[in-house]
């Protein structure tokens, strides 16, 4: 289904549909991916969206247990900093440009630090 956000997909993983909205279709240029904090959803950044879809390809999601991304099943932060990686494998996203807001920055800062590990 199409959306403001994009096209919408699910990634099924672990116990838990995570939903995911695609936008542009911007094929040379990096990824944006937004992360939302706890207790919200992809929604909150509708106003960043419409904004990036312009230059870039725009990836929003709802991390487990949030949003449409019910039920968590095994919900800890490791498993939304893996399910991250999994949904960028999955949609083909070498290169990205992670912006998080509160528990979404905390996920974004963690898969940096893996990846430069």
């Amino acid at each position: 289904m199409t959306t403001d956000f994009g096209v919408e997909a699910v990634l099924e993983r672990l116990g838990c549909p995570l939903h995911y909205w695609l936008l542009g279709s911007h094929d040379d240029l990096p990824f944006v991916v937004f992360m939302h904090g706890a207790g919200i959803d992809h929604r909150v950044w509708a106003p960043q969206v419409a904004a990036f879809s312009v230059g870039y390809r725009v990836l929003t999601m709802d991390l487990r247990g949030h949003g449409l991304s019910r039920p968590a099943g095994d919900f800890a932060f490791a498993r939304l900093v893996d399910d991250s990686f999994a949904l960028l494998d999955a949609v083909g996203a070498e290169r990205v440009i992670l912006i998080g807001l509160s528990m979404g920055g905390n996920v974004a800062q963690e898969m940096v630090f893996r990846k430069s590990g």
